[in-house]
């Protein structure tokens, strides 16, 4: 189940000095087992983070531009 987030209520986070830049489209629920997110990053933009837990699904797609993981 998700509880939906008006655009005006959502907190943005910026990781690498703004180059990376975070909006919810929903709010956590459930354990936080389940979320979406708006992710936009510039040229260059590193974001770095500790593993999920152990059997999460990461699902991401690339509008425009490409992604690296390492």
């Amino acid at each position: 189940m998700f509880d939906l987030i008006r655009r005006d209520e959502t907190v943005i986070l910026e990781r690498d000095a703004g180059r990376c830049v975070f909006q919810d489209h929903f709010a956590v629920v459930d354990g936080g087992k389940a979320r979406a997110l708006y992710a936009h990053h510039e040229k260059g933009g590193v974001l770095s983070s500790e593993p999920h837990a152990r059997g999460t699904e990461e699902f991401v797609t690339v509008i425009t531009g490409k992604a690296h993981w390492r």
